[in-house]
């Protein structure tokens, strides 16, 4: 007990040291109101913990009906996969070699049990072993063949390559389960892709193997009908594992408990599984019968018996934060004209307004217009998706060349482009990263700190040449090319996280404060009702069906109004549902 008593108490000690560093460092830097009245506490107290003891009461029914129906679905796949895949010649190719170099004719046992099977032999299996009796007796009644020969002696010789053939391929099935092709197996598909069909993989193993993974299938999906088929398989059997499976044998009584991390992440969003799951999809952006389990997912998730769920989900919440961080009244006018986002972005970046031997009737972001982009040329505004946040976040041309699949230089034009659209943007991108270069933190508008002291140390040594290759090569001689790599990589990575920092931390604190003053004014009203939820942007709350309608305009209010963002105006219309997938 001595022993026992004297480590309890180092441990109590421990912990109460910490705490007191930690108290100090809070008044240090000013943090105490945030962290005990505004944000941090309140939310863990408020929100966090009722939401984990809520739970998600569970459609039982819908969701056994949906595993029996995904299962039928996913064996009707699996058989379209491997035929699509052994359709090739080259995956047949693979078949036959595979299965001689898997089986060598020293097996003489297994051979003679596959001949048999192959020759509808007369020969009787054992009652016992269910294995044929190779008795002489039984062999001997056989007609005179080389196949008889072979079953007296075990001289393979007497087997011509074609019989090899068959039997090596039949064991290689019965190894296979009934298929020749593991379809599981990223050994099977890589020596086929790679292998036999001369396809360059996209990276390597640790170990420097060629790499069939997700992204592969993804990139071989658009150009092979078998990695596509493939490619509908697993998410078929993604969304049976991760939703279904998890949530029938993971309820309690009808419910299921998802968990919300407060500190997952350095923003201040949640780190919860209640993030995974899948976005709404609309009939177009997949295959139908993904597009239909994709959005049942959220429909297993319901309100409860007397119950609704009010769904408010923010509209654009990181771009609103980072026209109103910025400052750039062109960024702002965006939203407060009620102008499509990305549109936006294409015109000011491309100067779409000036090609009139394109455009004659020029172009517009406004929905409404005869001549929104997005109507007449939808592919300028597809390709804006890929990099409009992107570069507020940090993103160079080089990365956006390899994301977007264009040439440097072209991504050079749409970064240089981009930002001198929107010149508040960039003197905000300028004078953010001065702030870490200089002192080492940033800070949002909330007042939540990030320290990157890392920047501070480099740049204070090395300067703005850490970033020139040339510079990197001769550093490299003095102290070897991975300490120089990684000074260079800590150095990139902070000079975005500067940026990318302010502005998701910034929505995490819209969000988690708003959930803070709803259910606040549910206690304050004596509504039986609480936040159920968050799933990115968006807030579910559950409460009585009989006021759900009058709590609409009051949720709103709080959602748009808790947290002011200068210049812009935040959306968060809500909707009145009975499960989490009406909403949308």
């Amino acid at each position: 007990m001595e022993i026992l008593s004297k480590y309890a108490a180092a441990d109590t000690d421990l912990t109460l040291r910490i705490c007191n560093y930690f108290l100090t460092k809070l008044k240090e830097e000013k943090l105490e109101k945030f962290f005990f009245e505004e944000e941090v506490m309140p939310l863990y107290k408020e929100v966090t913990v009722p939401m984990e003891e809520l739970g998600v009461d569970l459609d039982i029914p819908l969701l056994e009906k949906t595993r029996e129906e995904i299962s039928i679905d996913l064996e009707k796949n699996r058989r379209i996969v491997i035929n699509s895949i052994l359709s090739t010649a080259e995956a047949k190719e693979w078949v036959v070699d595979t299965a001689l170099q898997t089986f060598p004719p020293s097996n003489k046992g297994n051979w003679a049990q596959n001949l048999i099977t192959l020759y509808s032999l007369p020969i009787p299996r054992s009652e016992k072993t269910g294995k044929y009796s190779l008795t002489r007796k039984v062999i001997d009644e056989l007609e005179e063949s080389n196949i008889k020969q072979f079953l007296l002696t075990g001289d393979l010789k007497l087997l011509d390559d074609l019989e090899v053939v068959r039997i090596s391929m039949s064991m290689w099935k019965d190894l296979n389960e009934g298929e020749y092709v593991n379809i599981q197996s990223k050994k099977h598909l890589g020596e086929i892709a790679f292998d036999y069909m001369g396809i360059k993989p996209l990276t390597k193993t640790p170990k420097g193997q060629d790499k069939f993974d997700m992204e592969m299938l993804e990139e071989l999906s658009k150009s092979h009908d078998w990695a596509n088929n493939l490619r509908v398989y697993n998410k078929l059997g993604k969304i049976k594992s991760t939703y279904i499976d998890r949530f029938l044998d993971g309820q309690e009584d009808g419910k299921y408990f998802f968990y919300f991390k407060q500190n997952g992440t350095v923003s201040g969003r949640y780190g919860s599984d209640a993030q995974q799951l899948p976005k709404p999809k609309e009939e177009g952006d997949d295959v139908p019968i993904i597009v239909h389990y994709n959005n049942l997912v959220r429909s297993f998730l319901i309100a409860g018996k007397g119950r609704k769920v009010i769904d408010a989900d923010y509209e654009s919440l990181e771009p609103h934060c980072f026209a109103s961080v910025s400052g750039d009244e062109g960024l702002q006018d965006i939203f407060n004209n009620g102008w499509d986002f990305y549109s936006t972005i294409a015109i000011k970046t491309e100067k779409l307004d000036e090609q009139r031997d394109k455009y004659p009737n020029g172009v517009s972001p406004d929905k409404k217009a005869p001549n929104f982009l997005k109507k007449i040329d939808p592919s300028k505004r597809n390709q804006a998706k890929g990099y409009a946040l992107g570069i507020a976040y940090g993103m160079e041309a080089y990365a956006l060349s390899k994301g977007l699949e264009i040439s440097q230089k072209d991504a050079e034009v749409l970064v240089d482009g981009y930002l001198n659209g929107f010149p508040k943007l960039k003197e905000w991108r300028i004078n953010s990263r001065e702030q870490v270069k200089q002192h080492g933190f940033i800070v949002n508008r909330v007042g939540r700190i990030r320290h990157l002291p890392k920047a501070k140390q480099i740049y204070s040594k090395y300067g703005e040449q850490i970033l020139d290759w040339r510079f990197r090569k001769e550093l490299s001689e003095r102290y070897g090319t991975e300490a120089v790599t990684q000074l260079y990589r800590d150095y990139k990575n902070a000079m975005n996280n500067c940026l990318n920092y302010q502005l998701q931390s910034l929505a995490a604190a819209v969000v988690n404060r708003a959930a803070i003053q709803i259910n606040r004014k549910l206690n304050e009203l004596g509504i039986d009702g609480r936040v159920q939820a968050q799933v990115h942007d968006q807030l579910l709350i559950n409460v009585p069906e009989d006021v759900a309608e009058q709590l609409k305009p009051i949720i709103q209010e709080l959602m748009e109004n808790t947290t002011k963002l200068p210049g812009v105006t935040l959306k968060a219309p809500p909707e009145i549902a009975n499960n989490w997938f009406e909403g949308h």
